[in-house]
């Protein structure tokens, strides 16, 4: 069993230890009177969706709480790398936030599923002792961070998600701009193409004239007269 994580109290690391916080069990939505994890509604689908993958409830509570501090987000969770793709297949998050060691499927298999089967979502894995050579391999796979457990600080967390949503936003606006540049790119090579066919139908209709002016000519020298009529004196 991963050890539950410590939280900095408010006195700093030298305070007397106290007793640690736990999220309360069936947190709700924020403004919505639903469960965390459950079905959202259309209009909130523009919101910045977050997946939290960990076996243990209460460290997995934990970090739902710290991060619906955050307004505007969405929140889902998942017990096990199982029921993380199924959230996955579902639906398109841009964070996703997973332990590395669970029982069964860990978060280094998730995230090579992901990457086949759901990519797109930015990775942060936690990491407990013994495990660094792992998050070292979810960062070659693409993590955009990694957090030791336990937690000295929820702010630490916090940082990071907030960190990896701006990078998310970052990518989709490139790609936005690279999709666009190409849509332009596109249009202008269609507008290249039509001003060639014209350039080739007027070139055509140039030289259709110059074979005509051409047939005019010798028609004209044919009907005039090869010796020139001679004149009567007055």
């Amino acid at each position: 069993m991963i050890p539950a994580p410590e939280v900095v109290p408010p006195g700093g690391e030298d305070a007397p230890p106290g007793p640690l916080m736990r999220a309360p069990k069936g947190d709700m939505l924020a403004g919505t009177g639903r469960p965390v994890g459950s079905s959202h509604t259309p209009g909130e689908e523009s919101l910045p969706a977050i997946l939290v993958v960990d076996d243990d409830e209460d460290f997995r509570q934990l970090i739902v709480h710290a991060l619906r501090q955050e307004p505007s987000r969405l929140i889902d969770e998942a017990s096990s790398a199982a029921e993380a793709k199924a959230r996955l297949t579902q639906r398109s998050y841009d964070l996703v936030i997973t332990d590395l060691s669970m029982p069964g499927e860990g978060g280094l298999s998730l995230m090579r599923w992901s990457q086949q089967h759901s990519p797109g979502p930015e990775w942060i894995v936690l990491t407990g002792y013994g495990t660094l050579e792992k998050a070292v391999k979810a960062l070659q796979l693409g993590a955009f961070d990694f957090l030791s457990k336990p937690l000295r600080a929820v702010e630490s967390l916090r940082n990071s998600v907030r960190n990896g949503l701006a990078h998310r936003r970052l990518l989709a606006e490139r790609a936005r701009l690279h999709a666009d540049l190409a849509e332009s790119n596109e249009r202008l090579r269609e507008h290249v193409e039509q001003l060639e066919r014209a350039c080739r139908l007027l070139r055509e209709q140039a030289d259709n004239v110059q074979a005509d002016l051409r047939r005019a000519a010798i028609i004209q020298q044919a009907l005039l007269p090869r010796v020139p009529p001679r004149l009567e004196r007055f």
